[in-house]
């Protein structure tokens, strides 16, 4: 075998096979027949168990859609904030729904048992979805205040437009249309196939081994010492080429990182298509942690990243600018909501643009921008710069309609914080408001 020729890993599966050929040909037959035996007998009790379990995790994965359900009607109907807590205890803190699915993983991966479920709780998210955006509504018709993750979701034009009595009545129906209870029967036909697939699967492990008990039966002209012989192989073998592996399996999910290819075909194919699945989550979880932190339209920081940037430089000494564009409703209603948008592109892309390297800058609502000047700083060049930008705004490229930003800013000390940055540099911005926009003032003491 040349140096360079990669060994083939040894599959346990084969291994333990030739094992138990050899072990039929012993003398003593009985030992093995119980021994075997016993094996089998617990095998089945497991089996048992573990359908039984499998059972109930699918009807408690099943009933948890359901309450989620009834929680949300019921606060849709009684306008009872217990209801939304009780609804968000059974997502956010028992996790039933995960917590069974996760039990089902134990004993069904690669089945159409867990596909199925994993549908099922796809078509429960998605109910969750209409339901916390439905409560959302519902909460704005009684006018009561929510958790935060139910209050930052953004209504309709059309839905706020409406009545709080309408707006009620739209959030129940919500939880009985036609889209939603398609969502429901999906969710109760996933769990029946699972249930059916689960008794097929069943049934085909007791076939199995009742055909192997039969098989241990005819074992009986085994030699007792090469029986322990090939006992002793196959228990190295396994904690050599599976256990060992399993335990370095384990550690590395417990800290989060990739799993060790090593041991058996099997347990190495295990490992590759785990680390696969690492891999795409982390692709996953950082393009998430990017939407999360930047602003959809302009793709510039939004009010998460800038909270968090505020924390990384609280002690830091910087100018702060807040830059609202003027009259920006009339560019909506006069010139669409189109324009609207690429106004506020190009006052994104405008900003980036000037203070790419020396700064940061944010879109944290609406028309409303900060930028945050590091390093030393000139007030009135900082003046100069952003009053040659409300130049080029005069007269902007293509068909966007001419506009102007008003500026406030401040000199945040090291010792200052955000808020009162913030605070000040507003006042500064308002003034430039009430003077009638287009222009920067710098905050001043007194």
């Amino acid at each position: 075998m040349g140096k360079n020729q990669t060994r083939r890993p040894l599959s346990i599966t084969i291994f333990h096979m030739v094992i138990t050929i050899l072990a039929a040909l012993s003398a003593f037959a009985l030992i093995l027949v119980s021994i075997l035996a016993k094996n089998h007998f617990n095998t089945v009790q497991t089996e048992t168990a573990a359908y039984i379990n499998c059972v109930t995790d699918i009807h408690t994965l099943d009933e948890a859609s359901d309450l989620l359900t009834n929680k949300s009607r019921e606060f849709a109907v009684t306008g009872d904030v217990q209801a939304v807590n009780e609804y968000f205890e059974v997502i956010n803190e028992k996790q039933t729904r995960e917590k069974a699915l996760e039990n089902l993983q134990t004993y069904f991966v690669g089945t159409n048992v867990l596909t199925e479920m994993q549908a099922a709780l796809k078509e429960s998210n998605r109910l969750a979805n209409i339901e916390t955006y439905q409560m959302r509504l519902a909460a704005q018709g009684y006018g009561v205040t929510l958790p935060e993750s139910i209050m930052k979701i953004t209504l309709t034009d059309a839905d706020l437009a409406l009545s709080p009595a309408e707006q009620i009545k739209k959030a129940l129906n919500g939880l009985f249309d036609e889209t939603y209870m398609s969502y429901k029967e999906k969710i109760d036909t996933h769990t029946e196939t699972a249930l059916a697939e689960l008794l097929a699967f069943t049934e085909k492990e007791r076939n199995q081994g009742s055909s192997e008990m039969l098989g241990v039966m005819t074992a009986h002209d085994i030699v007792a010492t090469v029986l322990v012989l090939f006992i002793i192989l196959g228990g190295w073998s396994t904690h050599h080429f599976v256990s060992m592996p399993l335990m370095r399996a384990r550690k590395s999910i417990g800290e989060n990182q990739k799993i060790p290819v090593s041991g058996s075909s099997e347990i190495q194919f295990l490992s590759t298509t785990y680390n696969e699945m690492f891999d795409e989550h982390q692709k996953i979880t950082n393009a998430l942690k990017y939407e999360a932190d930047h602003d959809a339209l302009t793709g510039i920081s939004n009010r998460h990243g800038y909270v968090n940037q505020c924390i990384a430089l609280e002690n830091e000494s910087l100018y702060f600018v807040i830059a609202d564009i003027d009259r920006f409703k009339s560019i909506n209603d006069i010139c669409g909501h189109a324009a609207g948008d690429g106004v506020l592109l190009n006052v994104a892309q405008q900003l980036q643009a000037a203070f790419s390297g020396s700064g940061y800058v944010y879109r944290i609502g609406g028309d409303e921008f900060v930028v945050m000047v590091l390093g030393k700083v000139d007030a009135k060049a900082l003046k100069a710069k952003l009053s040659q930008m409300n130049h080029s705004f005069a007269k902007p490229k293509g068909s966007l309609p001419s506009f102007s930003l008003s500026f406030g800013a401040i000199h945040k000390t090291a010792d200052m914080s955000f808020e009162e940055a913030y605070r000040k540099a507003d006042k500064a911005l308002y003034k430039v408001k009430n003077g009638g926009g287009a222009g920067v003032n710098v905050y001043k003491e007194g």
